[in-house]
Parts: structure tokens; sequence; C-alpha cells
């Protein structure tokens, strides 16, 4: 794939999303996506709820990938159940009222699902437990240790095979059954109506996310993409893209002094054979790029807060690879970012006439305002030739 020749627009996994109900978003329509799709805006304004639609729209029938990301904003002390994390994916009736509503997801482009809906239905519960006073808790764990709770998540989606054929619909419900730290799962499916075992017509799109410090808690997850790349000989394509970072780098390791903890080591030609903990944060957070861009290839990848972790000097050289990576491996890129030394630096990495890069500005969560749209020649009028923060 020629970097002067991205592909068009039609050819993007997503063209258009739209995102009619999810947490606190009504309404809420990201069309003309690019390759590298930015978004900004103030604290609270719901730019990681995009990307967590995102990710839940192409793997929606995947109940893991909800667990996952409900508990992404939920490793705290005193986070709430693994039911009422979930729970708040659905946004409320009104503000009175602790019924949900639907999530109601739409997008066009390459991929083929063209609509996901899913309810949240909160079948029992301890009847001395009500879930509002199971979040007023202050020791969960301990006050609520022998709570049972059950719940179902229903998820409907509709599929476009191709053009020739009718949209078909498919439809999976997990009932969950949570006691203490166990976590009981039945899975029912159905496919235009008939109940069915086969998963032959489930369609995903791979997917990665990551967020700041995610390498903190990903350790055993990327020691296992490292022995991924080793196993299947794709080592050489990991090295080759943090090489662009660090020359000096010539092999990746997974060893252990004690025989029980393992930790990731770098061979370097400079310092020699250390752990990776001794290169700082940086590295480690380009090492989870670098390993996710290899395992979502033809798919989303998912960052927020780009700028974590690189200093502002190495800022351009970072983003010119990620964004060669994601023409390489056409991936499209979803990240959030505070920073106008990001926004600059991935700027620098496309001409000025190109629409491969897009910002969008989310409006402000107290004064309110419309979701703007920046992209191509006008993305770059604005900052260069007048220098305006379209954050």
């Amino acid at each position: 794939m020629s970097q002067n020749n991205p592909l068009p627009n039609m050819m993007y996994h997503f063209t258009h999303f739209n995102i009619h109900q999810f947490r606190g978003f009504r309404n809420f329509n990201l069309d003309n996506l690019g390759r590298v799709n930015l978004l900004v805006g103030m604290n609270n304004a719901g730019k990681t709820s995009v990307l967590e639609a995102l990710s839940l729209y192409c793997r929606s029938f995947d109940l893991r990938t909800w667990i996952e990301i409900a508990s992404l904003r939920n490793m705290r002390q005193f986070a709430p159940s693994r039911f009422e994390a979930l729970k708040w994916f659905f946004p409320k009736k009104s503000q009175t009222e602790d019924e949900s509503s639907e999530i109601l997801l739409k997008a066009q482009g390459h991929f083929k699902v063209r609509e996901v809906r899913a309810t949240f239905d909160e079948r029992s519960v301890n009847p001395f437990m009500t879930s509002a006073f199971i979040a007023s808790q202050v020791d969960i764990d301990q006050d609520n240790e022998g709570m049972r709770q059950d719940a179902a998540i229903n998820v409907s989606r509709l599929s476009e095979p191709n053009r020739e054929e009718p949209l078909s619909e498919e439809k999976r419900t997990f009932v969950l059954r949570e006691e203490g730290d166990k976590l009981e799962i039945e899975t029912e499916v159905k496919v235009n109506g008939t109940e069915t075992f086969s998963f032959e017509h489930e369609h995903t799109l791979p997917v990665s996310s990551i967020i700041p410090c995610s390498h903190g808690f990903k350790r055993a997850q990327i020691m296992r993409q490292i022995t991924h790349t080793k196993t299947e000989g794709t080592i050489k394509h990991l090295l080759k893209i943090i090489n662009k970072i660090d020359p000096n780098i010539e092999n990746l390791e997974i060893l252990s002094k004690d025989g029980r903890r393992f930790s990731v080591y770098l061979q370097h030609r400079e310092i020699g054979l250390a752990p990776i903990t001794l290169f700082g944060d940086g590295v480690q957070r380009i090492l989870d790029i670098a390993l996710s861009l290899l395992n979502v290839q033809n798919g989303i990848l998912l960052i927020d807060e780009l700028e974590v972790g690189i200093h502002t000097s190495a800022l351009q050289t970072v983003f010119t690879w990620l964004v060669e990576a994601c023409r390489d491996y056409n991936i499209q890129l979803f990240a959030t970012t505070h920073s106008l030394e990001a926004l600059d630096a991935v700027l620098a990495t496309v001409p000025d006439d190109s629409d491969e890069i897009v910002s969008y500005r989310l409006p402000n969560p107290i004064t309110g305002g419309q979701l703007k749209r920046f992209g191509g020649n006008l993305l770059q009028r604005l900052r260069y030739e007048r220098g305006l923060d379209v954050r």
C-alpha cells in the first residue's frame, strides 16, 4: 500500500459512525471518517465514551469485550460491581428513574455490521440489597460477599453480507449470574429468528484499546503477545516497528530470575540485556502500541490520550511510524488527545490536501454546542495559517 495513495474513504472500516444512544450520548454522528481520527475536547466531553462505543460495535457479540471495557473505568478501590459497571453503558430513561433504555449504534463502511442494539435486563437481585444500596456501600467486597445478582444483556445486530442480499438479523442473550467473585454466563444465539448454536454468521472486526498506563496492568497480555510474535515468526515485524523509535533494540525476551515471576527484557546494543522498566513509560507504551498494531491488522486501533508517555521532541517520529503502520496494516485509528503538539505532529505526517486525518471537536459539556469536524486542507489551514486551537 503506497503512502501517497491511501485507501479511498469508502474502503475504510467505518466511513460514518452514529451513536444514537450510549451512556450520555444522543444522536451523535461522526461523518466522513478518515484513516486517522482524532477526538478532541474538554474533560468529560465524552471522548473516551466514543472509543468504548466503537469497541463494543466491533465485537458486540463478545461478552468479554463488554466486561473488559467496563472494567477499564473501574480500576479503583471503591469500584462498583461488574453488574453496575455494565449497566452504566446503557442510557437512563430519565434523570429520576433507575431504569435503563437501549443502546443504539449504527455505522457505514467496509465492515458489514450496520446496526447494534442492546438492552440490560436486571432479572433479579438479593431482595434486601437494591442496586442503589449496593452502589452506596463503601466496602463492597466485604459487606456484600454473599450477595447474588442476575441480569441479562440482550444484543441484536443487523449485518449486510453483500448488497444483493437483505440485512441479516442476529440476536444474542448473555445471562449473567454473579455471586461473590464468581461469574456464570449462559448464551443464547438466534439468526433471523431461529435459535442456533452456530457462530458462522458472526461478524467481528479486530479491535484493540490502549489507555494511559495500560502497559502496567496488561503485563500478562503483553507477554503473551510477545510470545505469539516469536512462535508465529513475526517478531521481526515487531522489532521493525520499535526500531523506528530506538534502532539499538535488537530483541525482546521474557525471563525470570526465580522461575515464578516473569518480566519483559530488551536486548539493547549499548546497554545490554535489561528489563523494559529501565527504559521508562515511553518505551513501554510504544511496545504496547506496536503489539496492538500487529494484533489488529485489517481492524481498529483505539488510543485514549495519544500523547501520554511520549516526550514532545519524539512526537513527530512516533506518530510518523504510527500513521505509516496504520496504512501498511490497513488499520483505522481513533485517538483522543488534549495536546496541540500531538495534533501538529500527526498533521505533519500527511500532505496538506489529504483527508486521511480528521479531527472532531466534541461539544463543551457545560455550555453545549455542536460537534465540529476539521479535515484535510481546512484542518491544516486552521492550525498553520491561522494558528487556531482546534481542540
